[in-house]
C-alpha cells in the first residue's frame, strides 16, 4: 500500500478540537462499519452505512510499519483501537482481525489504547493477549459506557452488551489490565439521575481513570433521543441544561452548555477523587478539570515506549507560552513536535505534522481559541 494511503487510515481527521486537544491521533480501524449502530453514534457523520467488513489488507503494510518503528527504537504515540468501529464487535470472533494487531503490536513492542463496549476483550485468546500485552506496558483497555441503567441501554445502544456485564468483565481483567473508563457520551439529564450508581459501578470495576466525552447532537439528533428516553422515564424527557453550537462554522451540531460542562465535571471529579480516580476530558479544553495532560490513559503505558503531542494543554501549563512550553518540550524529550517528527515514518510523520500545523493555526485565531479550549480564552 502505498505510503500516502497508509497515511489517510491511520490519521484522525485533522480539525481544530481534535488537533488543539487529543493526543490520540493515531488509529486503527479493522473494519469498515459497526454492528452496533448506537443511537449517537458520531461515525455515521463521517463513512457510509453498510455491513461491516474486516479490512485483512491493512495486516501486511501495518505489518512493515511497525516493523520499522521497532528497529528505530523510537518513541510512539499509542495507537487507538480504534475510533469509527468497534474492535471486538461481534464479526470479530470470526475474523479476528483486532486479534491479528494485537498479536503484531506484542511482536514489535507498539503500545495500544483499546477502546470497545463489547466484551469479548474478557474471552480467551483475546483475554490472554490483553493480560500480556499489558505486563509489558504496551495497552490500556478504555471501556465505553454512555449509561449504567440496562433499560437505557437498550434505548440508546439496543446491540451492545449490558453496561453492568461489561464493567463486571472488564472487572475481572483490571488486576493486570489497566482499566480505562470512558463516558461516552455523557448525556445530560440520565447523567445526573444515575451519577451515584455509575461511580459505585466505576471503583467495584477496578479503574483508575474515567474520560468524559459530552453528547453531541443534532437538534433532530436531540430530539429523537431524549424522546426515546422519555418512553422509560417522563422526567428524562428534556435536558436539563441549555445546548450551544458544537462547530466553529455555525453549524447544527449542538452540545451542553458551558456552565453545564463544567459543572458535571467538577461535580465527577470531586467524587472519582475520593477513590483515587483520575479524571481526563474529551477535547474540552478544560484543563483546570483534567487531572493531567493525559487524557486517554497512556499514564499506565510504559513511559520509556511512550511520546505525546504538544496540545494546548502544555500550552497553559506554560502560562499561555508557545514559546515557554516549546522550551519545557525540550527538556522533557518525551513530546513529539517540530524537528522530533523527522525520524518517523512518512504515515505517522505527515500525520503528526498536519495536526500539529493545525494546531499552530488554532493559537493565531482568539476566536477558535475562546471556543476551544476555554481555560486559555482571553
Amino acid at each position: 500500500m502505498p505510503g500516502r494511503e497508509l497515511e489517510a487510515e491511520l490519521r484522525v481527521g485533522v480539525s481544530f478540537y481534535t488537533s488543539a486537544l487529543c493526543h490520540s491521533v493515531i488509529r486503527l480501524e479493522p473494519y469498515t462499519a459497526c454492528a452496533f449502530a448506537c443511537s449517537y453514534c458520531y461515525a455515521r457523520w463521517y463513512r457510509p452505512e453498510g455491513r461491516p467488513e474486516a479490512k485483512m489488507w491493512l495486516l501486511k503494510p501495518l505489518e512493515r510499519l511497525w516493523s520499522g518503528l521497532s528497529a528505530r527504537e523510537l518513541r510512539l504515540v499509542p495507537f487507538r483501537l480504534s475510533t469509527l468501529s468497534d474492535p471486538l464487535q461481534p464479526l470479530e470472533e470470526e475474523a479476528k482481525l483486532t486479534l491479528a494487531f494485537l498479536k503484531l503490536a506484542l511482536r514489535h513492542g507498539i503500545p495500544i489504547v483499546l477502546n470497545t463496549k463489547s466484551t469479548l476483550f474478557a474471552r480467551p485468546p483475546w483475554s490472554e493477549l490483553l493480560v500480556e500485552l499489558a505486563s509489558r506496558g504496551l495497552l490500556v483497555l478504555q471501556l465505553s459506557l454512555s449509561t449504567i441503567s440496562r433499560t437505557a441501554a437498550r434505548v440508546l445502544e439496543p446491540r451492545t452488551p449490558p453496561p453492568a456485564e461489561r464493567l463486571e468483565r472488564a472487572g475481572e481483567l483490571s488486576g493486570e489490565v489497566p482499566l480505562v473508563v470512558r463516558l461516552q457520551p455523557l448525556v445530560p439529564g440520565l447523567f445526573e439521575r444515575e451519577r451515584e450508581e455509575l461511580v459505585e459501578a466505576i471503583v467495584q470495576a477496578g479503574a483508575r481513570h474515567v474520560v468524559v466525552e459530552f453528547l453531541r447532537e443534532t437538534p433532530e439528533g436531540l430530539q429523537a433521543i431524549y424522546g426515546r428516553l422519555a418512553q422509560l422515564d417522563p422526567a428524562l424527557g428534556g435536558a436539563p441544561c441549555a445546548w450551544e453550537s458544537y462547530s466553529l462554522a455555525g453549524g447544527r451540531l449542538r452540545r451542553p452548555s458551558l456552565l453545564y460542562r463544567r459543572g458535571a465535571l467538577a461535580w465527577l471529579r470531586e467524587r472519582l477523587a475520593e477513590h483515587g480516580i483520575t479524571l481526563g476530558t474529551c477535547k474540552e479544553g478544560i484543563f483546570e478539570l483534567q487531572d493531567g495532560r493525559d487524557c486517554c490513559g497512556f499514564r499506565f503505558l510504559d513511559s520509556e515506549k511512550v511520546a505525546y503531542r504538544l496540545t494546548l494543554y502544555d500550552i497553559w501549563r506554560a502560562g499561555g507560552s508557545l514559546e515557554q512550553a516549546l522550551e519545557e518540550a525540550a527538556r522533557a524529550g518525551d513530546v513529539l513536535y517540530g524537528p522530533r517528527l523527522a525520524p518517523y515514518p512518512r504515515p505517522i510523520r505527515r500525520a503528526l505534522r498536519a495536526h500539529e500545523n493545525k494546531l499552530l493555526k488554532a493559537l493565531r485565531r482568539p476566536e477558535v481559541l475562546a471556543r476551544v479550549c476555554p481555560s486559555l480564552a482571553r
